[in-house]
């Protein structure tokens, strides 16, 4: 009995054994028996070839690429076998000399090349996208690739460049193409524009400065802009990969070399984010006293009040005291008047109080101060703080010194300015000896 199990049980083994062995053979001969296609059409446009590589692996991918090889290493032979032939035919030919037809089938055949090239690489980054190696190909392409030129090859090169411009592949293409890149470079403007006015319709109502306004707008315009552009550049041939990676080292080239403006970049975005002053602020910053005329992420640009621009490094602006002089709705007044010690204090505080509340600019709330603050050597002080609107400040302070010289000459209220009392003491006379 166990003996017949197992003779059952070796049977189904080898017939298992045999399943694998031929599902493996048919799959090596499947793959074995793939014949490349694509190469058999070597006009084939490349955005159709770009289609039928998608659903290849790797394995039929590599097969393909070595049929195009095949193909460009035949357009090559061909190529340099009409060369030699062209210069037996005429050892010595004049540039001046008019093309032959065999200059002409050069020409056209250089042309077939670049086709070829292009359709290749095609293949190539295919197969490189999907794991294959493609480097000792694409040697071989860099090698074959290109026109070399000699001093009798000028008539061949132009009759090359003329056959290129009128094919599909060569200056039809291009032409296309760079009517698409301008296209679509204006369409980028267009809604590197349309980005900016969106935003600045969403940011107009927020409560942030008109500074962060003013960048972001900005910033989404030219972000919009730099993007769309990068984007087209595929259009006219340009593979962004390269691109990138080069705007990445150079950015890192260009932070380490500019150490010092990227602090002022980042003292400029913690000025956007904290507010410490806004456009048409009046300020003193470092210095310097004027209104916030224009700044971006490296500097602020301040005009002085005698009409002066002043441009200040954002990280001098952060890293010293901001005045905001501007920044709040009210301001006071601070004002110190002087009067004879033999003067009425009373009569004089009185007239303080009646210019005061006669100046349609003085707010009756917060109340004025007006208050004896010092005894001094020449005469007795008092202060006079009234408050105003910040943009009426200078005003009543010039109006509010007008008017009290005026009041205190007429009521005989003296301002004194300083002195100095001498008593001489005679000396005691000395007795005659």
């Amino acid at each position: 009995m166990f003996s017949k199990k197992l003779a059952t049980f070796k049977t189904c083994l080898i017939s298992l054994t045999l399943i694998l062995l031929s599902t493996s053979f048919q799959a090596v001969a499947e793959d074995s028996a793939y014949t490349a296609e694509t190469a058999k059409n070597p006009d084939i446009s490349v955005e159709d070839l770009a289609d039928l590589l998608l659903p290849m692996d790797k394995s039929q991918l590599e097969v393909e690429a070595a049929a195009w090889q095949d193909v460009l290493a035949k357009k090559v032979q061909q190529i340099s076998e009409l060369e030699i032939k062209n210069r037996t035919d005429t050892p010595v030919k004049a540039q001046a000399d008019p093309a032959t037809e065999l200059d002409a089938e050069i020409a056209v055949q250089r042309v077939e090349q670049a086709g070829i090239n292009k359709r290749f690489e095609t293949v190539l980054n295919a197969l490189d996208g999907k794991g294959g190696d493609v480097k000792d190909q694409r040697l071989y392409l860099d090698a074959v690739s290109g026109i070399k030129l000699d001093a009798d090859d000028t008539t061949v090169a132009l009759l090359a460049l003329k056959e290129w411009a009128k094919s599909e592949d060569g200056g039809r293409q291009l032409l296309v193409n760079l009517a698409l890149f301008v296209a679509a470079i204006i369409v980028v403007v267009f809604l590197s524009r349309l980005a900016g006015r969106a935003t600045d319709r969403i940011v107009k109502n927020r409560p942030i400065s008109q500074l962060l306004e003013n960048f972001i707008k900005v910033a989404v315009r030219r972000t919009v802009l730099a993007v769309g552009i990068i984007i087209s550049l595929p259009i006219i041939g340009i593979n962004i990969g390269p691109v990138l990676a080069l705007i990445g080292a150079a950015g890192l080239v260009i932070g380490l070399a500019l150490q010092g403006t990227l602090s002022n970049f980042a003292s400029g975005v913690l000025i956007l984010i904290y507010r410490p002053y806004d456009m048409n602020d009046a300020v003193q910053v470092d210095s310097v006293s004027g209104t916030v005329s224009t700044m971006n992420l490296l500097f602020t640009t301040i005009k002085t009040f005698d009409n002066q621009l002043i441009t200040i490094p954002n990280n001098n602006v952060w890293d010293n005291a901001i005045v905001n002089i501007t920044g709040s709705t009210e301001r006071r007044v601070d004002m110190v008047f002087g009067i004879g010690y033999g003067d009425d204090f009373t009569k004089a505080q009185k007239i303080l109080a009646d210019i005061l509340d006669s100046h349609p600019q003085v707010l009756k709330e917060p109340a004025a101060t007006i208050r004896m603050h010092e005894l001094a050597d020449s005469s007795v002080n008092i202060i006079c703080r009234p408050w105003v609107k910040t943009p009426d400040y200078w005003a009543v302070h010039w109006d509010v010194l007008e008017s009290v010289k005026r009041e205190f000459d007429a009521q005989g209220i003296s301002i004194p300015f300083p002195q100095r009392d001498v008593h001489f003491f005679p000396a005691e006379e000395k007795p005659a000896a």
